[in-house]
C-alpha cells in the first residue's frame, strides 16, 4: 500500500494547507470505533478489521513523529516495528477504554499547545503548526483514502493519553530500594579495576580446514548469496520544468506546484484502483489521453540509474518496491519536476554456477566458520574460567589455562568511559559489562570486532559522598522507570496471550 505521509506531500502539491488558530480548537470524537470486518485479528473479543487496523497504523506513524520529531524512517525492518506497535497501540487503547479512562477536550488541547514539536521560544508557534499540516493533514476540501484531518489528529491524541494514563497505572508499583540504587552509583561511578582476557579471530582460525562437499553444501543453503542481480524495466511520464524555468523563487515554486498537481492528477487513478482492489486503468493510455509522452527505461539494478531524468535515485528503488495488480508509483519528486513510473518488465535473478563461485564462497564459509568457532569456544572457554575461579584460582592463572590469552588491565569509571568518545571499543564494552558487575565477578563472553572479551572486577573504589548525594535522585528515577517500562513491557505482552486475543502478524515479529 503507498504510504499516506507520499500521499500527504503529493496532496500538499495539489495545494498549499493554511492553518487559522481555529485548527487547534478540538471537538469531540467516538472512542476506538473498530469496525469489524475482513478480520485480521481480534481484542478481547473484538473484532479488528485491515480498515480498522490501518487507521492505528496511521496513528502509530503520527505518534512516532510527535515524539522524536522526525518522519518514520525508511530503513529495513521499520514498518514492522510499527505493525508490532499498532497491535500494542490496540491493546493498550482497549485496556484503556475498558478501565474506564477519559481524556477531555482541555487536556487534548493543553498537549498539543504544549507539545515540543509546536513550540518556538517557549510558546506555540502557528508557523509550525502550519509546517506540520502541510505535511499530515489532507488539504481542505480534499478526501484522500487513508489521510488525515483536524478531527482524526484530535483522536490520535486523545487515544494516546488515553494510553498513557493506562500506563501510569501499571507503572505505579515500579519502586525500588535505598540499596538498589547506591549500588548502582557504585557501579557507575566508582573507580574500577579491571581484569581482561581475549580470544581473537586469529586465535581460532588456526588449522580451519573444510572438504569440498562443505563449500557445495553451504553454496547450496546460501544460494541467495550467489545470484546475479534482479534487473527491472519501467515506463514512464515526465513531469519536467521548461528548460528556461528559473533555478529559485516564488516562480519556480509556482511552476512545480502546478506540476506537482498534474503528477497528481495523472497518478490518482491508479492509486483509487489499488484502494478498491479495482483493474488499474491503462497506463500508455491514460498518458496518450493526458497528451503525456510516455518513456522506456534501459534494466537497471538496485542502486542504478534511469537516463535523461535529473536526480533520480528515488525512481530505481521506487520501482523494486512496485508489485502486485496496480504495479504503478505514486508521485516521485525529482530535481526539474516529477515522476510517475510504471513497472513494466522484470528480469528475474538467477543463481550463479558453483564453479564460478567457488572462490567467493570458500571465503565466504572461511569468514562464517571462523565466527561461528569464535562465539562458541568463546563462551565455552569463558565458562571453563569461571569454573576455574569458582575453584578458587588466581584470575591470570585461570585465564590462561581456560585458553584466553591475558591482556593489559584497564581502570576506569564506568559512566565517564561510556560518554568518552574517545574510547576504544573494547573500553565501552568493558564499560558497559562493569557497571553491571561487582567485584570479584566475571562478565560472559562478549565480541567486539575481530576479538572477544572476558572482563573480571578485581577492585572498585567507592566514588566520594557528595557523587552519591548529587546522582541519588536521578538514579533512583532511572531504575523506577526502568522497572516501569517492563512491567507495561510484560503487561503488553502477556496480552497476546489472553481470553478473546488472536493476532495475525502480518510478518514474524519479537515483543
Amino acid at each position: 500500500m503507498i504510504s499516506f505521509l507520499s500521499r500527504k506531500l503529493r496532496a500538499f502539491l495539489f495545494i498549499i494547507l493554511v492553518l487559522v488558530a481555529a485548527a487547534f480548537i478540538f471537538i469531540d470524537v467516538p472512542t476506538s470505533g473498530l469496525t469489524g470486518g475482513n478480520q485480521i485479528g481480534e481484542i478481547r473479543g473484538e473484532s479488528i478489521s485491515q480498515s480498522d487496523f490501518q487507521k492505528y497504523y496511521r496513528e502509530t506513524q503520527l505518534t512516532f513523529t510527535m515524539r522524536t520529531g522526525q518522519m518514520v524512517p525508511q530503513y529495513s525492518g521499520m514498518a514492522e516495528m510499527l505493525e508490532r506497535d499498532t497491535w500494542n497501540r490496540l491493546i493498550m487503547l482497549k485496556a484503556a477504554e475498558d478501565a474506564g479512562i477519559v481524556v477531555s477536550n482541555d487536556e487534548v488541547a493543553d498537549h498539543v499547545f504544549m507539545h515540543p514539536i509546536f513550540q518556538e521560544n517557549g510558546q506555540f508557534s502557528l508557523e509550525r503548526a502550519n509546517q506540520f499540516a502541510t505535511i499530515f493533514f489532507d488539504p481542505p476540501g480534499v478526501s484522500i483514502p487513508n489521510g488525515m484531518n483536524k478531527q482524526l489528529f484530535d483522536q490520535a491524541v486523545r487515544n494516546q493519553l488515553k494510553i498513557e494514563k493506562f500506563n501510569k497505572m501499571i507503572q505505579a508499583s515500579a519502586v525500588t530500594t535505598d540499596e538498589e540504587v547506591n549500588s548502582l552509583i557504585n557501579r557507575l561511578h566508582g573507580a574500577s579495576t579491571v581484569k581482561v582476557a581475549t580470544l581473537s579471530r586469529e586465535d581460532v582460525a588456526k588449522g580451519i580446514e573444510f572438504e569440498e562437499l562443505e563449500l557445495e553444501s553451504f553454496y547450496q543453503q546460501n544460494l541467495a548469496r550467489y545470484m546475479t542481480p534482479e534487473k527491472r524495466k519501467i515506463e514512464y511520464v515526465y513531469f519536467q520544468l521548461p528548460a528556461d524555468a528559473p533555478a529559485e523563487g516564488n516562480e519556480r515554486d509556482d511552476l512545480l506546484r502546478e506540476l506537482g498537481e498534474q503528477a497528481f492528477q495523472f497518478s490518482d487513478p491508479f492509486y483509487q484502483a489499488q484502494q478498491n482492489d479495482a483493474p488499474a486503468p491503462d497506463f500508455q493510455q491514460l498518458a496518450k489521453e493526458a497528451n503525456l509522452a510516455v518513456l522506456t527505461s534501459d534494466f537497471f539494478e538496485v542502486g542504478g540509474s534511469i537516463s535523461g531524468v535529473a536526480g533520480d535515485a528515488k525512481i530505481p528503488s521506487t520501482a523494486f518496491r512496485l508489485k502486485g495488480a496496480v504495479p504503478v508509483s505514486d508521485v516521485i519528486q525529482v530535481e526539474d519536476g516529477f515522476v510517475v513510473i510504471h513497472l513494466t518488465e522484470i528480469q528475474n535473478s538467477e543463481a550463479i554456477p558453483y564453479a564460478e563461485a567457488s572462490k567467493r564462497v570458500r571465503e565466504d564459509y572461511r569468514s562464517q566458520e571462523i565466527e561461528r568457532r569464535l562465539s562458541i569456544e568463546g563462551r565455552q572457554i569463558a565458562l571453563k574460567l569461571r569454573d576455574l575461579m569458582d575453584a578458587g584460582a588466581e584470575w591470570d592463572s585461570a585465564a590462561k589455562d581456560a585458553g584466553f590469552k591475558i591482556a593489559e588491565d584497564l581502570s576506569f569509571t564506568p559512566s565517564l568511559e561510556m560518554r568518552n568518545p574517545e574510547a576504544a571499543e573494547a573500553n565501552r564494552l568493558a564499560a558497559r559489562s562493569v557497571s553491571a558487575m561487582e567485584i570479584g565477578e566475571t562478565s560472559p563472553f562478549e565480541l567486539a570486532g575481530d576479538t572477544g572479551y572476558v572482563f573480571y572486577v578485581a577492585d572498585r573504589t567507592p566514588p566520594p559522598a557528595e557523587i552519591i548525594t548529587n546522582n541519588f535522585k536521578s538514579t533512583q528515577d532511572q531504575l523506577v522507570a526502568q522497572q516501569a517500562a517492563m512491567l507495561v513491557h510484560e503487561w503488553v505482552k502477556s496480552q497476546y496471550d489472553a481470553p478473546g486475543t488472536s493476532v495475525k502478524m502480518p510478518r514474524e515479529q519479537n515483543l
